[in-house]
């Protein structure tokens, strides 16, 4: 049993845990979040301005305040067709 650590108090332990979870969740909306970009985009590729332009592109990386800290999309390809 040398390997067993006594924990007294559990505060770093739960520290660690509540910031395991919040990496998380930041990964989880962070996918979610690229996922339903592409998605728009190729739903609305066909859609062109007057002067024959893609009428929706990709901007720069948005970030987003949640409360699991705050979130930023990856940027994507704006010339992607797929």
């Amino acid at each position: 049993m040398e390997n067993i650590t006594e924990i007294k108090d559990g505060s770093q332990a739960k520290s660690e845990l509540w910031e395991l979870a919040r990496e998380g969740a930041r990964k989880m909306i962070q996918t979610a979040l690229f996922i339903e970009q592409q998605e728009f985009l190729e739903q609305y590729s066909h859609l062109q301005t007057e002067d024959g332009s893609r009428r929706f592109v990709c901007k720069p990386a948005l970030t987003v305040t949640h409360p699991a800290g705050q979130v930023s999309d990856p940027p994507c390809d704006p010339m992607r067709t797929s």
